[in-house]
């Protein structure tokens, strides 16, 4: 079977990338960043290849819409405008399948550690990026929803294994629930996420810095069965959710074949 050519959209370059200019080619190209790796993995996991490419955020929230599409758009909120419009996005410039990644950090709070505040707030952004794909009511249009909790860290803080395959950091403590950590951004010994990870790669013989190489390092080592079994809220939904896609797809395609 071919690769599923997948369009993704994301937040920064730690997650799901950047466009460089690369001086040799004379042409902008783009840098992954660490979902591409666990999307491709989980694919893999699911048997089937993934033919990734990065959508620019700017440009998806840059759309110009069109009257019947403002009515709709006024009506939504939170995730599902920045969804609506990475659906419409996709349609202009046509692609059938993509992946919208976001956080759901902006509302978490510092002491929001409890599992069913957790699963409470990650069910309304998802029901928010979903209300928004539905809104843009493109046909012939799949798009999976890919949403940590409640932020990238949270996955790539869940297999040891990948710390020591990467860095030689050998057995870490790493947070047994890790999506569910949380903590004062500016207290550097607090469970933020980013100041979590900070302080499990200062375990390292050399200096490593938390940023897009790391992370794309990270996830290239850490395993799918891991991540579902550590971050069961919301790396498991994206994991059913693209199976359901996957699967889909492998049935279309077989019964073509027959036809």
């Amino acid at each position: 079977m071919e690769p599923l050519k997948i369009a993704v959209t994301g937040e920064g370059p730690t997650d799901y990338g950047r466009r460089i200019y690369n001086e040799k080619q004379c042409r902008k190209e783009w840098r992954e960043g660490s979902i591409f790796p666990i999307i491709r993995h989980t694919a893999e996991k699911l048997g089937r290849g993934a033919a990734l490419e990065g959508i620019d955020k700017k440009e998806v929230l840059g759309i110009r819409l069109q009257k019947k599409n403002l009515s709709k758009v006024g009506t939504l909120e939170g995730k599902a405008k920045d969804s609506a419009r990475f659906s419409w996005y996709l349609a202009m410039h046509g692609y059938s399948y993509g992946i919208f990644y976001c956080d759901t950090d902006k509302e978490a709070g510092e002491k929001n550690t409890d599992e069913t505040v957790c699963r409470k707030l990650f069910e309304r952004v998802y029901k928010e990026v979903r209300a928004g794909l539905e809104a843009a009511e493109i046909k012939d249009q799949t798009v999976v929803a890919m949403l940590p909790l409640k932020m990238i860290e949270c996955w790539l803080l869940a297999d040891p294994d990948a710390f020591q395959s990467c860095f030689g950091i050998k057995k870490p403590q790493l947070p047994p629930k890790p999506e569910l950590i949380w903590g004062n951004k500016e207290d550097m010994l607090s469970n933020y996420p980013k100041n979590v990870m900070r302080r499990v790669l200062m375990l390292s013989d050399r200096p490593i810095e938390c940023n897009q190489d790391t992370y794309c390092d990270l996830a290239e080592e850490i395993s799918v069965e891991t991540l579902r079994k550590k971050c069961g809220i919301s790396f498991e939904r994206f994991y059913q959710d693209f199976r359901s896609f996957v699967n889909s797809q492998n049935a279309e395609e077989k019964l073509s074949a027959k036809c």
